[in-house]
C-alpha cells in the first residue's frame, strides 16, 4: 500500500503494475478476499497494457489464473493472457507458462 501511495505522490509509475501484482500475491497468500486480489490484478494488467509493458501484462494474466479460482477470475483473464502473449517474445519463460495456462482454459 505504501509503495502504491509513493508512486502516486512522486508520479512515478514505471513499476506500478508490478507493485499491484505483487500486492495481489501477498494478499492471496494471506487468504485475502478474492475480489480484492482480482481488483489488484486487473489494475496491474490495465496499467501494463496502457504502458505497452507486455511482460508485465502476461505476468498479471498468469497470476489471475494461478492466484484465483476459476469462479473468482476476472472476465478478462483468458483474453488478457491470449492478447498479451501475442506481443511477448517466446524467449521469456512466462511465454511458455502462459501458453500452458491457455491450453488448460480450452
Amino acid at each position: 500500500d505504501e509503495a502504491v501511495k509513493m508512486s502516486d505522490d512522486i508520479e512515478e509509475r514505471h513499476y506500478l503494475a508490478e507493485t499491484f501484482r505483487k500486492r495481489a500475491g501477498a494478499r492471496a497468500r494471506k487468504g485475502g478476499d478474492p475480489r480484492t486480489v482480482a481488483a489488484d490484478l486487473v489494475k496491474a494488467f490495465e496499467l501494463a497494457r496502457d504502458q505497452n509493458a507486455y511482460l508485465f501484462q502476461v505476468r498479471a494474466a498468469i497470476d489471475m489464473h494461478q492466484l484465483l479460482e476459476p469462479g473468482s477470475r476476472p472476465a478478462l483473464a483468458s483474453e488478457a493472457l491470449a492478447s498479451s502473449l501475442l506481443e511477448l517474445s517466446p524467449a521469456y519463460p512466462e511465454a511458455e507458462q502462459a501458453e500452458a495456462l491457455l491450453s488448460l482454459d480450452k
